[in-house]
């Protein structure tokens, strides 16, 4: 069961990761297409008024009753071509004869003063609001052709509205289908989950005993040849080895329990203070400065045993990378309903590439230096189990070559 909760909030975090990729993608590419297409029909709208115009003004505004429109392959066959011609006389500057297929929108006198704004317009030919139109002068009148576009801009609205719902219906259909089709694709990365853990859980038991076995004969065979700098090496690299075991099973045990912890309301402050009481010797043994800044009386809801052993790791952590003489600073402070403990220490700090890889199981940023201080790669990854299991985020801080600052936002 605890297994199984596990799993699935890291399968639902990658399945919804995948989804969102995949949502804003499709997105995307609908909206790139949706706009080409718009685009496309209104550059079709506007090149066939353009056609209409001229189509008018060569019949000089007498249209015959089979003269439809240009668009007709996109429009209704019915649709013919709704515009207004004026001819001006250029002595006078007076309408000679005005035509119009649109008696019921304008009367005369509003057919020459549409006219006559039109051809107020520096522009030759263009487009004015709805209309598109063209002024011609060939010296002794200037004709004024005027197409309005008011039926097919209304045509051209309605599909592009008819095409935003099927495009929209497209990306929540696929949208439904990736959802169900990602948790058959997740099952693989299932199954590599299971065999990864039980393969760290199994191993990590199977080991225990060959070690306490070379452990023991080791001790049985110092105590019948004394001291000899071959078994010191062998009871040290055991004891590393014991311990790494011992990490490693309890990395599978917060894996295995992460969502199945005992929550409960508790003095953080005091917890903390008093695991860092418990390193202040140590640090003062190793001549290195010690000191805590931990806000009093903050309440927490979490696993208490797993908080303090969080705040263990990070401290230990920092004792064993300060530098000699140096500082190791503990603080613990609220920020609003967060709870925030940062542990400070100077020495060669990290790489800045290695900020988030220090949390990864096994990763030495220098594994000499590891190797000297007796970390393995998994300390700090068991602190982010403990911090990814409360619902918290953990992160380093570092100048390289002076310090380093891990914070735990819970």
């Amino acid at each position: 069961m605890n297994t199984r909760k596990l799993k699935r909030s890291s399968i639902r975090s990658t399945r919804g990761k995948f989804i969102l990729v995949s949502a804003v993608s499709m997105t995307l590419v609908m909206l790139i297409l949706f706009a080409l297409l718009s685009l496309t029909l209104l550059g079709f709208v506007l090149l066939s008024a353009e056609q209409n115009v001229r189509m008018v003004e060569q019949m000089r505004g007498v249209l015959l009753t089979e003269d439809s429109a240009a668009t007709d392959d996109f429009f209704p066959a019915s649709q013919k071509i709704s515009y207004v011609y004026t001819r001006f006389d250029n002595r006078t500057n007076e309408p000679v004869s005005t035509y119009t297929s649109m008696e019921d929108v304008y009367t005369y006198n509003d057919q020459v003063f549409l006219s006559r704004k039109i051809m107020s317009r520096e522009q030759p030919e263009g487009y004015y609001g709805r209309m598109s139109y063209r002024v011609s002068d060939n010296g002794l009148y200037t004709t004024v052709t005027i197409v309005d576009m008011t039926q097919q801009l209304s045509v051209l609205r309605s599909v592009i509205y008819v095409a935003a719902i099927v495009m929209t219906l497209s990306v929540l259909m696929v949208m439904i289908l990736i959802f169900f089709l990602s948790k058959w694709a997740m099952r693989p990365v299932e199954r590599s989950i299971d065999r990864q853990k039980r393969f760290i859980s199994d191993a990590s038991h199977e080991l225990k005993t060959p070690l306490a076995v070379i452990s023991a004969n080791a001790d049985a065979l110092e105590a019948e040849i004394g001291e000899n700098r071959w078994l010191t090496n062998i009871k040290s690299e055991s004891g590393t080895m014991n311990e790494m075991v011992l990490d490693l099973l309890d990395l599978a045990k917060l894996d295995e329990t992460a969502g199945t912890l005992t929550m409960e309301e508790f003095d953080l402050s005091r917890t903390v203070m008093k695991k860092a009481l418990e390193f202040e010797s140590m640090a003062f043994e190793a001549g290195k400065r010690f000191e805590e800044k931990i806000e009093p009386n903050i309440r927490y809801r979490g696993s208490e045993p797993e908080i303090a052993r969080l705040t263990a790791i990070l401290i230990d952590n920092a004792i064993k990378h300060s530098n000699d003489g140096g500082l190791i600073s503990i603080s613990l402070n609220s920020d609003g309903a967060k709870r925030v403990l940062r542990v400070f220490n100077t020495g060669d700090g990290l790489r800045k590439a290695d900020r988030e890889k220090v949390f990864e199981r096994f990763y030495r940023s220098d594994a000499s230096r590891s190797r000297e201080t007796g970390g393995y790669g998994l300390g700090l990854s068991i602190a982010k189990s403990i911090v990814d299991a409360h619902g918290g985020r953990i992160s380093a801080d570092c100048d390289e070559g002076k310090w380093v600052c891990f914070t735990a936002v819970l």
